[in-house]
């Protein structure tokens, strides 16, 4: 006869496996890598009149990433040159805890975080996703959320940059 221990283990075991057969993680890998492709088509645009006039340069590549859930696969990541220093932009994947999904930001001087989440507690479960949208998080700050948009990321960049110290 099983014991209270073994039954509760073998419940947790069920509802994980549940879990997992009910999400389609093909489909949510391809939702990650177009929402990171997306998020460095919007910098982009901020950026392209420095890119243009050859002040910056901005460049996309493909790394490697390997999640439990999704497996091995690739995702863009993108860098931002200003005068030998970089500003780079690293995914680091879509499972995590709060969210759904964190790119790390590296930059000559400090490390941000960029976290697609929504912290709305009024939105449906079933609808987190659809309205997720990227936030700025320090390490050290790291519920302290800001929205990403282009006058964060214009701070974002002077900051890690150094610009107007």
């Amino acid at each position: 006869m099983p014991t209270k221990f073994e039954d509760s283990v073998r419940q947790y075991a069920d509802q994980k496996k549940s879990v997992a057969e009910s999400v389609d993680w093909k489909e949510r890998k391809e939702w990650w890598q177009n929402r990171v492709s997306l998020l460095f088509d919007e910098i982009y645009d901020w950026l392209k009149n420095l890119i243009e006039s050859g002040t910056i340069e901005f460049a996309r590549a493909n790394v490697p990433l390997k999640e439990e859930a999704l497996g091995a696969y690739e995702v863009e990541s993108c860098t931002v040159c200003l005068q030998q220093q970089k500003l780079t932009f690293k995914p680091v994947g879509s499972i995590i805890i709060g969210g759904f999904g964190r790119i790390d930001v590296d930059g000559p001087n400090g490390h941000v975080m960029l976290i697609l989440c929504n912290p709305d507690n009024n939105t449906p479960p079933n609808q987190l996703r659809n309205n997720a949208t990227w936030f700025i998080s320090h390490p050290k700050q790291r519920t302290n959320l800001r929205p990403f948009t282009k006058e964060a990321f214009e701070q974002l960049f002077a900051d890690l940059f150094g610009i107007g110290e």
